[in-house]
């Protein structure tokens, strides 16, 4: 087992979901006339709650954007003369892995979707929620099931956008060839499509002035990347990260060489131009045929990749907004039981993987294994310190940071196990159907429960609340620079697993002081840009 599987896996747990139509036959046609020409959606019912009674307005695979010129900035799509069939889905951007997003994949992939309440009209101004899907930059589609938003819109009254946006060398090509500032076309994408949100969601019957931008794994690390170089003016007024990072080892800019070096593009005039004649099958078929011998991490541009978050925090330039984050008890637990790595942790995997990050697995688990609170296995022990490494503590010091330099700030923690998740832990990404409320309640891993189906209606509440009115806060103090006194909401704890408990940050964080040091000193973590090691 080598460490591209943990990679490749990291991107997968992000985007466990296949994607499928919405549920039932289409009740309505409901129509909405943007700037670009007139839009006809679908009314369908609240996926997996046929208890709902209400229909969501739907608007699927409306062209934010141009189809993109390979590896360039995205343009406006232009308007059209008869009125667009918004009714199923477009289609998904060119994926790095095979995985679980199904298709049709296409370089024409730069559509949103907006889910709209029932009874909305253009009057109505309710809060929006802008989705930034994960999956490392590499996988991911809008037309996920995960992040079908029907119960958001129809059971909390608000309106939710998901979006594609380009990913792997579509993405984030690093070429040489291009301006620095449009090296990243895929964070571009985010942009483009934020901005064609907040100029068309008026005629939804959403509020322009009130947009919560959010995302998890990839997608939290985006909204991290949005915040510490916002665009003007600011397009957003708060923000929610879960499990905010990308794992993306390796030099973009070499394997941009590589890649040109193959095609026969490396003498050419413009390395650039030469790549972007051949055949979209051939390029694809190559770059996944490498594995994660060739991954694109974004460049630093300072325009959508800053070199620091953490400077952009202390100089201000950070957006000044409520901001609202948080991670799973078990993230990288789950990984490591899907590696099959059981009670033997002295695998070339393991080992590989603390390498590459300077750190030696066995004195790492000597100095830790004190500091937790029961003994654990082998594995689970590795797990737990791999899961504080890369996201409990980074983002708690996320936090802290921000309260240093007066930012509204709160953080969550989520332990619930849920059986149709597939994983005996809180593992990285099983939070994202309980906010979607599209957890399936029934499928070949088992039947959702009744704290499931409890937990999901309260972190949608809890979610969308925040979204509504974000400086009230999602219920429980914010943070202080003071780390004693400091709590957080835990959903789904084993004292109550239907249910949220307000209690110490310390709970979570007790193994924090150790592994700060050491996520500086190996570039773990949101605030960390770029890791430093090549494979």
């Amino acid at each position: 087992m080598s460490f591209k599987h943990i990679v490749t896996l990291l991107s997968g747990l992000a985007a466990l979901s296949a994607a499928s139509p919405l549920v039932n036959a289409h009740a309505a046609a409901p129509t909405v006339t943007i700037a670009s020409g007139v839009i006809v959606g679908t009314a369908t019912g609240v996926l997996n709650q046929p208890t709902v009674t209400g229909l969501v307005n739907a608007y699927l695979g409306i062209p934010y954007a141009s189809p993109p010129k390979r590896f360039e900035a995205p343009v406006p799509a232009p308007a059209w003369n008869t009125s667009l069939n918004a009714q199923k889905y477009g289609a998904a951007c060119i994926q790095q892995f095979n995985g679980s997003v199904v298709g049709p994949f296409s370089e024409d992939c730069l559509f949103a979707n907006v889910y709209v309440p029932p009874n909305t009209t253009a009057s109505n101004q309710k809060a929006v929620m802008f989705w930034i899907h994960g999956g490392d930059l590499a996988i991911g589609a809008s037309s996920e099931t995960t992040f079908n938003a029907s119960s958001l819109a129809v059971n909390h009254d608000v309106i939710v956008v998901t979006f594609n946006y380009r990913l792997g060398i579509f993405g984030f090509p690093n070429s040489p060839d291009l301006p620095t500032s449009q090296r990243n076309p895929g964070y571009l994408d985010q942009r483009l499509a934020l901005q064609w949100t907040r100029d068309n969601i008026n005629a939804f019957g959403g509020d322009k002035a009130n947009i919560t931008i959010f995302g998890e794994s990839a997608g939290g690390y985006s909204v991290a990347q949005l915040l510490a170089n916002p665009p003007k003016p600011l397009p957003f007024v708060a923000a929610i990260m879960e499990s905010p990072l990308i794992l993306l080892p390796g030099n973009g800019t070499k394997n941009w060489n590589n890649v040109s070096a193959h095609f026969g593009c490396a003498t050419a005039d413009s390395s650039l131009e030469c790549l972007q004649k051949v055949d979209v099958s051939d390029l694809s078929g190559y770059i996944q045929s490498s594995g994660i011998g060739l991954l694109w991490p974004p460049a630093i541009d300072g325009v959508t990749q800053v070199e620091s978050i953490s400077d952009a925090i202390s100089a201000k330039s950070f957006a000044h907004v409520p901001v609202y984050m948080g991670t799973n008890t078990g993230e990288f637990d789950g990984l490591l039981k899907t590696l099959g790595l059981g009670k033997n942790i002295n695998n070339n995997a393991t080992e590989q993987l603390f390498a590459l990050f300077g750190l030696n697995l066995t004195s790492i688990t000597e100095i830790l294994a004190p500091k937790y609170p029961q003994k654990l296995a082998p594995v689970d022990l590795v797990g737990q310190i791999l899961t504080d490494l890369f996201f409990t503590c980074p983002v708690a010091k996320f936090s802290r940071e921000l309260a240093t330099n007066q930012y509204d700030t709160w953080r969550y923690w989520y332990g619930l196990v849920t059986p149709t998740f597939g994983s005996d832990y809180a593992a990285h990404a099983s939070e994202v159907n309980q906010v979607f409320g599209s957890y399936p309640l029934q499928n070949e891993n088992g039947k959702a429960t009744s704290d499931q189906i409890k937990l999901s209606a309260l972190m949608q509440t809890v979610w969308t609340n925040f979204a509504k009115d974000p400086h009230r806060g999602p219920g429980w103090p914010q943070i202080s620079t003071n780390s004693i006194s400091n709590k957080f909401g835990l959903f789904g704890g084993v004292r109550n697993s239907s249910g949220l408990q307000i209690i110490p940050t310390l709970t979570a964080d007790f193994a924090c002081g150790v592994l700060d040091g050491v996520a500086t000193l190996s570039k773990a973590g949101v605030l960390e840009v770029n890791t430093p090691f090549e494979i």
